[in-house]
């Protein structure tokens, strides 16, 4: 049995593969020596490359801690040695035995870590950040054809799908920018984060009184647990939003989302969301300053209702 469980949590700092108690893992004093002494390598789905200079931009606003290069994944090989930390594209399976199945969990993410060179050839990662990843159902059809329950299948198969096929919800230049400025941050005052930690920015929560709080569409895809597969939900309406969250907000496609974000000179304060099978992640990040501002997890819940934004109007009073 596959359970369609994205990840742990959106942003984690530190070095446990798989985080559990909300403990991130200690990054040991010499990997984040040997880190901010190298040279960090992004790599993209292979599309994003039509678009390099809206992620190179979007990329060098935040990412200030090392200097910075991106590559194509199959140039990736090239900088598995010393002096280079590298992004990119993961997943892993995490099985649990009960009396009588055996349940899988799926995990999706963009990582950052340390290339550790075997004398075998193998290499090691030494993992510093995961960012976790929202797809669309064809990663979960495509981890169930045929790859078995072996981390060794998964990991190279998925790999594969993420940077050739996927349709990932919650990634753009703008939604990177995002995530990287709380690595960036984090990993520059050498602390760690849990994934299910959960934070709020009083004083720029409290300017959403007045100010519009984008919302990107893809939050109304409405995932359908024992088919697997996914619907849009067409009655967005904004009266019943209005009555649980009374601020200006506007709902518009990701990728229009994304322009505003980039737009020089624009502040704006934005909302992505990430689902696991029972757990969903809500962030809210002002573009001016890159910064996180509201981080909430929902476990045992796995689409966005609008009764979510609860959360979010609590937070602003």
């Amino acid at each position: 049995m596959l359970s369609a469980s994205l990840t742990y949590g959106q942003i984690q700092i530190g070095s446990n593969e798989i985080p559990t108690m909300n403990r991130p893992g200690k990054i040991s004093s010499s990997s984040m020596n040997d880190f901010k002494k190298s040279t960090t390598i992004f790599t993209l789905q292979f599309k994003d490359y039509a678009k390099l200079q809206d992620y190179e931009k979007a990329i060098g606003k935040v990412w200030k801690i090392t200097p910075f290069k991106i590559v194509k994944p199959d140039e990736m090989p090239q900088y598995m040695k010393e002096g280079y930390s590298i992004f990119s594209f993961g997943g892993y399976l995490v099985q649990r035995q009960g009396s009588s199945t055996t349940t899988s969990n799926m995990h999706l993410a963009y990582d950052l870590w340390l290339p550790d060179m075997k004398k075998n050839g193998n290499v090691k990662q030494d993992f510093l950040a995961r960012i976790s990843i929202f797809a669309n159902p064809d990663a979960f059809s495509t981890a169930m054809k045929g790859l078995g329950f072996t981390n060794k299948k998964f990991s190279s198969k998925m790999t594969s799908f993420l940077y050739k096929e996927a349709e990932l919800y919650n990634w753009n230049p703008g939604f990177l920018m995002g995530y990287l400025k709380t690595v960036n941050d984090r990993l520059t005052e050498n602390n760690e984060r849990g994934p299910f930690s959960e934070e709020t920015d009083k004083t720029a929560m409290s300017k959403l009184k007045n100010d519009t709080l984008y919302i990107p569409d893809y939050v109304y895809i409405r995932y359908k647990m024992f088919s697997g597969s996914e619907s849009v939900k067409d009655d967005q309406d904004e009266t019943d939003i209005k009555k649980i969250y009374p601020y200006p907000f506007r709902i518009l496609p990701a990728a229009e989302l994304n322009q505003l974000i980039l737009e020089e000179g624009k502040s704006i304060k934005y909302l992505t969301y990430v689902k696991s099978s029972t757990d969903k992640f809500l962030n809210i990040f002002d573009s001016k300053t890159g910064k996180l501002i509201f981080a909430r997890y929902v476990k045992l819940s796995y689409n966005f209702k609008n009764k979510d934004l609860a959360r979010v109007e609590k937070a602003i009073d």
